[in-house]
């Protein structure tokens, strides 16, 4: 791998062997293509890149995804919907690609790396109203995650989405790492009940947010906002290291009458796709490092290949540092209840 001179600056695609893509700080970076022996083999090294890919994920999410999908019990259950409903996601990504230029196809976790790379994961499901949200541009200075709200009260959010007073807001922000390879989770907790200093209730028409936090909290909240504003029709949220913001959601719980959690839909909005590896380069990792994918004959699976590790080291085991992840919880206690 090596960065061009001038003469290819902005250039894409082939050339004599080897590829031309953007890198991460807008230089045009040329690598050598490794073609496989076996077209097989490339497509299962394809879907264990994909499998690792959401795997890191959800070890990254683990504190909410372990209980994020309504009707699925926490833990085993919730992980295996998680894992199934992200990985047809991702399936469908680059099946849609097929025939392209898989250097410019992003964000994916190399073999044996537990670095935690973002894509459109969904990581709540339920019954409850879905509040979409939108990321502010990447020109900004401070960029953050936006909620449409109609007035800055307790009272707007809950008429805005068909809400009720006592509901939760699990708000999620990810940053990114400042090579942009790896992220860290951040979620607060911010309950939709008005209290006084002394705990008593009060209206619903009590501001929102002031002065860069939420006024009035509730005992329940939880997890601290990097800043908080409502301008022009508009919630801005930020976790974490405001200006490597890189994808956020809100996830509204509620408890039922018959004592079980509501959840609502989240899937998160992205800044950019251009995060992590792309799956050309993991591929390059994996056979670089002599990998062969496992053989569907049980007894024709001998010899010593290796996994690969985040940097492109081989490695005797799957497992790897765990560096550019937080471990799932940078800002904030387990969302349950």
């Amino acid at each position: 791998m090596a960065t061009t001179g001038f003469w290819l600056r902005g250039a894409k695609g082939k050339l004599a062997g080897a590829a031309l893509q953007k890198g991460n700080d807008g230089s045009t970076i040329i690598r050598e293509v490794v073609t496989p022996n076996n077209p097989q083999t490339e497509a299962q090294m394809i879907q264990r890149i994909m499998m690792k890919t959401v795997g890191a994920a959800y070890s990254a999410m683990k504190e909410i995804t372990d209980h994020s999908f309504e009707g699925f019990k926490k833990g085993q259950a919730t992980m295996s919907e998680f894992t199934s409903f992200n990985l047809k996601t991702l399936r469908d990504k680059v099946a849609a690609h097929v025939g392209d230029d898989l250097y410019e196809l992003n964000s994916f976790t190399p073999l044996g790396s537990r670095v935690f790379v973002i894509n459109e994961y969904q990581i709540a499901r339920g019954s409850l109203p879905e509040i979409k949200t939108e990321v502010t541009g990447e020109d900004e200075s401070s960029p953050g995650g936006l909620m449409a709200l109609s007035a800055n009260s307790y009272q707007a959010v809950i008429s805005d989405y068909g809400l009720q007073r006592g509901d939760q807001l699990t708000f999620v922000v990810i940053t990114a790492n400042a090579n942009n390879r790896g992220h860290q989770f951040h979620f607060a907790r911010v309950i939709l009940d008005p209290t006084g200093s002394d705990g008593e209730k009060l209206p619903l028409s009590t501001a929102f947010c002031g002065s860069g936090k939420v006024t009035s909290p509730s005992w329940r909240n939880e997890g601290e906002f990097t800043g908080l504003s409502y301008t022009d029709g508009k919630l801005k949220f930020q976790l974490g290291v405001a200006s490597r913001t890189a994808a956020v959601g809100i996830i509204v719980s509620r408890k039922g009458s018959d004592d079980q959690w509501r959840r609502s839909d989240c899937t998160l909005t992205i800044l950019s796709q251009s995060n992590g590896w792309s799956l050309g380069e993991c591929l390059d990792k994996t056979q670089q490092a002599g990998f062969s994918a496992k053989s569907s004959a049980y007894l024709n699976n001998a010899g010593t290949n290796a996994y690969v590790n985040g940097n492109g080291n081989s490695s005797g085991t799957s497992s790897s540092s765990s560096s550019g992840t937080s471990g799932g919880n940078a800002s904030g206690p387990s969302a349950e209840g």
